[in-house]
């Protein structure tokens, strides 16, 4: 009998190469976990990053360690990950923004979301809320058209392409009227001017405009959601407001590069899970008008696929281009 020892040198490397990969997964995590916050501190991708980075370190028994890279909306940090190591130790919050938006925004990314990104678990998502200063005359939705139709109504984003930009474009083309659009650089001063009432509305995450919203300063018309928001059941959506076919909702996702391997993003999943089905884990989303929303990684890659297409269609209709 002749042995082909290319072929059993082949076999022992194979094995060898299995075994290796197989160990350093049966041994995750080994080390700390890097969680990549793509925008600044204090905002409501970072208070969410740290709630779930905190529970998760706990489960594991390794550090999670948040990183705030902030930059081109959100883009610096998702390349970051993008362009890391496939081994599940650096992982990004993404968002709406970051995976279903910036894709359309920008001529050139650095990722692409759907070759670059593996999705370990949808985490949450939230309704925008259409908010007026408590001053404001307007007492709901149409007041804010008939104001377009006869004057100037100025609106403020948190930046040009952003869901809060493209939010209000889709209302002014839904409704047929022009509005003016300030865009500023983040959330912070467009809350700051839109209380001093230097600006008549801006539509934003209901977690950012809640507290102000409680102390009296702003007031909430409408969401933007397809079902009334769980943490503003009283208030009514823009569809039931008269807003034809409108539904927009921002969301976060974790994810890792892709190639991380298989077992050690169920290892992620099923430990992400868990922490967001803590009940005082939800209890401090719905405090911050978030809902919660796990999913398997099949789950994910299928809601995001579907958002790209419905954010394609946004940025179009804003006519919103970064170069």
């Amino acid at each position: 009998m002749k042995f082909n020892f290319s072929s059993i040198a082949c076999l022992t490397f194979t094995a060898f190469a299995m075994s290796s990969a197989n160990a350093q997964t049966t041994n995750f995590p080994s080390k700390p976990i890097r969680l990549i916050i793509p925008y600044e501190a204090g905002g409501a991708t970072d208070v969410l990053g740290r709630l779930i980075a905190n529970r998760l370190a706990t489960a594991i028994k390794q550090p999670v360690v948040v990183e705030n890279k902030a930059g081109a909306g959100g883009s610096i940090g998702a390349t970051i990950v993008a362009k890391s190591k496939p081994d599940g130790y650096t992982l990004l919050l993404g968002t709406s923004s970051t995976h279903a938006i910036n894709q359309w925004l920008y001529k050139s990314l650095p990722y692409d979301v759907i070759k670059d990104f593996a999705s370990v678990s949808m985490v949450a998502k939230t309704d925008y809320a259409l908010t007026v200063p408590a001053a404001s005359p307007a007492k709901s939705v149409a007041d804010i058209i008939n104001a377009a139709k006869t004057g100037r109504v100025m609106y403020a984003s948190n930046g040009n392409g952003t869901t809060s930009h493209l939010a209000s474009a889709l209302l002014g083309n839904r409704m047929h009227v022009k509005l003016d659009h300030i865009p500023y650089r983040s959330s912070s001063p467009a809350v700051i001017d839109l209380i001093a009432g230097n600006v008549d509305y801006s539509i934003d995450n209901t977690s950012t405009m809640i507290p102000n919203v409680n102390s009296g300063k702003l007031r909430i018309l409408a969401t933007t959601g397809a079902t009334r928001s769980p943490v503003l059941k009283n208030v009514p959506t823009m569809m039931e407001a008269g807003v034809p076919e409108y539904d927009i909702t921002g969301w976060w996702v974790i994810s890792a590069a892709k190639g991380t391997p298989g077992e050690v993003v169920k290892y992620l999943n099923k430990e992400v899970t868990a922490v967001l089905n803590d009940q005082d884990v939800q209890k401090q989303l719905t405090s911050l008008g978030i809902e919660k929303y796990s999913s398997t990684p099949e789950e994910a890659d299928k809601f995001i696929e579907s958002e790209l297409k419905k954010f394609k269609n946004l940025v179009e209709i804003a006519g919103a281009k970064i170069e």
